[in-house]
């Protein structure tokens, strides 16, 4: 599209076919499973790079990972997220997003290039200045994207966002991979990732010729909403990195890269299968503002699937640790394992957590994100910290796992209260709870002798079909209730789901 064009036109809600709580639902199904491809791809990398570095690289990465997020803050403004809820957007909006990304991507650069001696004493790593130095500019870099890509979302436009994002991790795993491989060390991670950002900037604007332009004439439209994201972001970033903060003020570097890396494969392995819904759930709720009764459907069947497949990849991951450390990253990364096996726990209730920051913005309710944040975070710094100083880097994961599902329970009940469905909590978490705890009991009936080779695959086989078949009972013996399940199974063939749903109680 020429520099000035108008953005692609919204499509309107009454032109979808079937109900708009379906649609969220298709786009967010959709989401995930083409978010899993790349996810795939990135295990490509985890398995090759893990076996060519050592567990010290990872763990610089990973120190950097975190001062990298903490500038990243002033990034997250949310103006894609603006740009979704407006009723009427034309370029000006466009163009003033992209302006206001550039100037803060520069200051971030700034910010990150400055602090890089003052973070390396902080988190007691010498070599993080050299790293720091070269990825500052990595946000600068990201803020160059075409402004084009801000409207995807707003049309609905999943598979073009896939097709760029692909492209992308392929650049990046085939960098990073060449990277390690010839120098051996955490460089090529580094060098790798900034290829990658760099090969998808060119992309975006031939996959969107949508050209910028320097302009601030519609800053008020933005700024507000941008406000609340920001706040909503700052608390965010404490609750992700609390735990992985105090170990790395603990630990040495390596132990640190142990449990670095243990986060990493929850966030690969269960938070990428949910996480990515978040994207379809807030274009279709912005446009269900006006029906309150809509809404509450559309959030309590997109929450209740995102629950389903976070119960069963985070307890899944959580039972096959030992497999999944072993096979993917090999024998010197055996030490991972215990921490993968609550870090994927935890992982999962933050990312089901996740989702309700698109409830509230679709509401224009900021404010309450920000706050469910903040209180996590702070909880999270106190008991993990407490933690930290009264045992070890495990007794961290574990506290980070509790509280981590306990605030997702408090989250919802408080949201879907607001919502006036306090009666659906039970109904979203209760039977994947059932079905998740029914496939941990039968997987410790198995030997723990067993050769990886042989129990991975048993593990997954036998712990899919248990979970699936012990929801699908519990979802028949409470009534078959209107909810996720049943929204999930209108996605199978009529063939199968007729026969399940004919019948079934109402919500």
């Amino acid at each position: 599209m020429p520099e000035g064009g108008t953005p692609h036109a919204q499509p309107q809600a009454g032109s979808q076919a079937g109900p708009m709580a379906g649609l969220v639902l298709r786009g967010a199904i959709l989401m995930v499973l083409l978010r899993f491809a790349i996810r795939a791809i990135g295990l490509v990398s985890v398995l090759i790079t893990a076996r060519l570095l050592t567990p010290a690289d990872f763990g610089v990465i990973g120190t950097a990972s975190i001062v990298i997020g903490f500038f990243a803050l002033l990034q997250s403004i949310g103006l894609g997220d603006a740009l979704v809820r407006l009723r009427r957007m034309d370029a000006g909006h466009v163009h003033t997003a992209w302006t206001l990304n550039l100037l803060v991507g520069l200051l971030v650069t700034v910010g990150i290039f400055l602090s890089a001696p003052l973070a390396a004493r902080w988190l007691g790593e010498p070599a993080l200045t050299g790293v720091l130095h070269w990825m500052a500019f990595t946000p600068t870099l990201n803020a160059l994207v075409s402004p084009g890509t801000t409207t995807f979302l707003r049309d609905f436009a999943f598979r073009k966002e896939f097709r760029l994002k692909v492209f992308q991790k392929v650049v990046v795993v085939v960098a990073t991979v060449l990277g390690a491989w010839l120098t051996g060390n955490y460089w090529g991670l580094v060098w790798g990732g900034m290829a990658g950002t760099v090969v998808y900037v060119v992309a975006s604007y031939v996959s969107y010729p949508y050209w910028p332009r320097l302009a601030l004439s519609r800053l008020p439209d933005l700024l507000g909403f941008s406000f609340w994201t920001l706040v909503q972001s700052i608390a965010t970033y404490v609750a992700v990195v609390a735990d992985e903060v105090i170990v790395r003020r603990l630990m040495p570097t390596e132990l640190f890269g142990l449990y670095h890396t243990s986060r990493d494969l929850s966030r690969t392995m269960v938070a990428e299968l949910v996480a990515p819904a978040a994207s379809a759930l807030l274009p279709g709720l912005a446009r269900l503002q006006e029906e309150p009764a809509r809404f509450a459907r559309a959030a309590k069947e997109a929450v209740g699937a995102g629950v389903i497949v976070a119960v069963a990849a985070g307890l899944g991951v959580s039972a096959t640790a030992t497999e999944i450390t072993g096979l993917l990253l090999g024998a010197k990364w055996t030490g991972a394992a215990p921490f993968l096996a609550f870090t994927a726990i935890g992982v999962a209730g933050q990312t089901v957590a996740g989702l309700h920051r698109s409830i509230l913005a679709a509401l224009d309710k900021q404010h309450w994100s920000a706050m469910l944040w903040g209180l996590r975070g702070t909880v999270l710094v106190v008991g993990c910290g407490t933690a930290g100083m009264m045992g070890d880097a495990l007794l961290v994961a574990e506290t980070y796992a509790t509280l981590s599902v306990l605030l997702t329970l408090l989250d919802y009940g408080i949201i879907f209260t607001a919502l006036k469905r306090p009666g659906v909590l039970p109904a979203i978490f209760l039977r994947p709870a059932i079905a998740g705890l029914a496939m941990l009991g039968a997987l410790m009936l198995l030997p723990a002798d067993l050769p990886l080779l042989l129990s991975a695959p048993l593990k997954v086989a036998l712990g899919a079909l248990v979970y699936g078949l012990v929801l699908l009972g519990a979802w028949w013996a409470m009534g078959r209730p209107e909810g996720a399940e049943t929204a999930l199974l209108h996605r199978l063939p009529p063939r199968l789901a007729t026969p399940l749903l004919r019948r079934r109680r109402p919500a």
